[in-house]
């Protein structure tokens, strides 16, 4: 009698499928956090918890920084600068 071979795992059209899809979840996560800044969403908006909210921030960061080689001077999106020293 013959073992069973699983065509997906023989022909190699089975891929790892968990990996794939998490980095998608987190590239549209990003994309989601750029989008917000786009639209002039404060970073403290950020509507989600955990490692989902950390790229949300990431994304926010990314859009916030593009041409400012510098960084941002402070602003009320990202609210760097615009409170003054406790000190």
């Amino acid at each position: 009698m013959r073992d069973y071979v699983s065509t997906k795992v023989r022909d190699g059209e089975r891929k790892d499928r968990t990996a794939q899809s998490a980095e998608l979840t987190q590239r549209a996560t990003l994309a989601l956090g750029a989008r917000a800044h786009h639209r002039g969403y404060p970073r403290w908006s950020n509507p989600l918890v955990g490692e989902r909210a950390r790229l949300w921030t990431r994304g926010w960061n990314t859009a916030h920084l593009v041409g400012r080689p510098t960084g941002c001077p402070g602003c009320a999106l990202c609210l760097v600068g615009t409170t003054p020293d406790a000190s």
